[in-house]
């Protein structure tokens, strides 16, 4: 696991505490940023936003997360500025 996937489990894990697996989908610019993921516990695949709307995290939570992983990608030593650097993984324990 590099140390950008380490980074990004250890803050999903803030809000998602356990999870078997881990899809993560990130597109960061200078100036902008959109995060998702997707966990899936005990056989379950839930999304991001939808376990929003189920009251399962708070969304300026979520919000937080989202701001810490966009922060610490434009930081890499591989980030490209004036580009949509896109980043996907899959984490499974």
């Amino acid at each position: 696991m590099s140390n950008l996937e380490k980074y990004m489990s250890e803050q999903i894990k803030k809000i998602v505490p356990t999870f078997d697996k881990l899809e993560l989908r990130t597109n960061v610019g200078d100036t902008s940023y959109s995060v998702e993921f997707f966990v899936t516990t005990s056989g379950e695949k839930m999304q991001c936003y939808d376990m929003v709307d189920d009251g399962l995290i708070k969304e300026k939570d979520l919000d937080a997360v989202f701001k810490s992983i966009a922060e610490y990608i434009r930081q890499a030593p591989d980030y490209q500025k004036g580009k949509i650097n896109k980043i996907s993984t899959v984490i499974e324990k």
